[in-house]
């Protein structure tokens, strides 16, 4: 209540919804038993910190409904939301290099220039999907990337590089052309990795 949600939270708030009805519950039905359940679910199709979200989700809906006196008990009191660190891979600067140098085209060529365009900013993936060229401003010679995070909503600043300013000029400034889905995006990065 008082937060705007994006259309993604949206859907997998309307995912939980639908994983409880599945279940053939409603969720003034539900034990804490069912939410072992649904979360034992979640666990075999999900990765852990995905699974972490959606438990955390399930406990919001249910809290939600219990506030507001939809339901008298709240079975997800007892549930916890096991947020395990993910092991971040990283790449080395002898890896940057490699894929920096490779001669590559199409969309190979595209995804390695958003790749060193991000490496070159520190802007993460949806960061970079949303860049906008009107939040470039130049400051003592440096041009720098403003904005907020998309998932945090925390104000940034981004001093570019000069591989990231070869890519804005190879682009005439315009990135829309190398801005693929996260999917697609991840995939052909797989690709470059094989090859380089």
């Amino acid at each position: 209540e008082g937060n705007d949600l994006t259309f993604s939270q949206y859907r997998k708030y309307e995912q939980v919804l639908s994983d409880i009805a599945s279940i053939g519950k409603r969720i003034e039905d539900l034990t804490t038993g069912d939410l072992e359940t649904l979360n034992a679910h979640y666990a075999n199709r999900y990765k852990a910190s995905t699974l972490a979200g959606f438990t955390a989700k399930i406990k919001t809906v249910i809290q939600y409904a219990h506030n507001r006196g939809y339901i008298h008990f709240n079975p997800s009191a007892t549930l916890k939301v096991r947020k395990t660190p993910e092991n971040v891979v990283t790449i080395t600067e002898a890896e940057y290099a490699r894929i920096k140098s490779k001669t590559l085209s199409g969309r190979l060529e595209k995804v390695r220039d958003a790749l060193i365009f991000m490496c070159s900013t520190g802007l993460s993936y949806i960061d970079f999907a949303t860049f906008d060229p009107e939040s470039l401003m130049d400051t003592n010679g440096q041009t720098i990337y403003t904005g907020r995070r998309v998932k945090t909503k925390v104000e940034f600043y981004s001093v570019l590089l000069p591989d990231a300013m070869d890519i804005l000029r190879k682009y005439d400034g315009d990135l829309k052309p190398i801005m693929l889905s996260n999917q697609k995006y991840n995939a052909y990065l797989k690709e470059i990795a094989d090859i380089c």
